[in-house]
């Protein structure tokens, strides 16, 4: 069916043999030198007058007991994640693969990472991120990030740098815009935004040994990486309604700039000592 590369073929992930073969055309990507796989399109998506994914007839093998897609739609992306990811643990036993998909099922974060998928270049999608990240973290997936900059409509430099400066402390970290927008790589709008962009990824990378941490304990513990305020103080009345504050790790509370034209913000500070 129809999907924007063209058509497209979609193996039946909920087939043991698919999942091997799948995973096994791999071998010539890491021999080329790739060393992130990206899952997209995995709702699945198939563009038609039915609507945009696979018809509810369609038959899937199951693991060999049968099922229709009204079954397995929602489980589609996740058997993909799980396919990649067991074929790259096959073809390199010896070293953790990088996986990250757009859709999944509950316990994806086993096989892959995720992003927001597409979001759009505005003030409002940049504040939703955080709530989007936070409770995909409570639910388990804890590795996620959005677009940086925003997918559709096109960044401008102001909102580039709020969209950096936040997403610097978020799990997944990653700028990225659909193909006929202007370019919104962190130079593209010149001074002072290349600047402040530097400097937001200077942080990140001074910051690289803590968030290593903060994932340890995400892989021990299951606290998400990206935490809202009412996860560690339970007990403050006030927090469960902020959804424009966060906790980076443990000991970062990150207040991103969410408004045009903004130079200051007041922040919440939950009870304790904060330097």
């Amino acid at each position: 069916g129809p999907v924007w590369p063209g058509e497209c073929y979609f193996p039946d992930f909920t087939n043991p043999n698919v999942r091997q073969w799948w995973g096994d055309l791999y071998a010539p990507l890491l021999t080329a030198g790739i060393d992130g796989v990206w899952n997209d399109m995995n709702e699945p998506t198939c563009i038609g007058p039915g609507g945009n994914t696979l018809a509810s007839c369609v038959r899937h093998a199951w693991e060999d007991q049968g099922a229709d897609h009204r079954q397995a739609h929602n489980v589609y992306g996740l058997e993909m994640a799980r396919a990649s990811a067991e074929g790259l643990h096959r073809l390199r036993p010896d070293e953790r693969p990088f996986l990250f998909t757009r859709s999944g099922w509950a316990g994806v974060q086993r096989y892959a990472t995720a992003w927001t998928a597409d979001n759009q270049s505005t003030w409002e999608h940049l504040k939703l991120t955080m709530a989007m990240v936070l409770g995909s973290g409570l639910s388990g997936l804890a590795f996620t990030g959005p677009d940086v900059g925003g997918f559709e409509r096109g960044a401008h430099g102001e909102l580039l740098v709020r969209w950096t400066q936040m997403a610097a402390f978020l799990p997944f970290f990653r700028n990225h815009t659909a193909l006929l927008n202007p370019g919104q790589e962190p130079w593209a709008f010149g001074e002072p935004y290349l600047s402040a962009n530097r400097a937001a990824i200077e942080w990140r990378y001074r910051l690289l040994p803590y968030l290593y941490t903060a994932v340890w304990q995400c892989a021990q513990s299951g606290l998400p990486i990206a935490r809202p305020l009412v996860l560690a103080y339970p007990d403050d009345a006030l927090v469960g309604t902020l959804d424009d504050e966060f906790l980076c790790g443990d000991a970062l509370l990150i207040a991103p700039m969410c408004q045009p034209g903004a130079t200051s913000r007041q922040v919440y500070l939950p009870a304790g000592e904060w330097f």
